[in-house]
């Protein structure tokens, strides 16, 4: 596997963190919709596995 560049890796951390904490804020203004609450809980849950997979 080749070495990534610093660069790269930065990239996907602020892209991962923006990811995240889009998901966490939707979460946090829709508490009042329950349904809604559901959902991003699993997408939630999709994408902590698939930084864990990356890993």
């Amino acid at each position: 596997m080749p070495q990534m560049s610093p660069l790269l890796w930065a990239f996907l951390f602020i892209l991962f963190s923006f990811m995240l904490f889009s998901s966490f804020m939707k979460n946090y203004f829709s508490m009042q919709n329950k349904p809604v609450l559901n959902q991003e809980k699993n997408n939630f849950k999709k994408q902590t596995f698939f930084i864990k997979w990356m890993w």
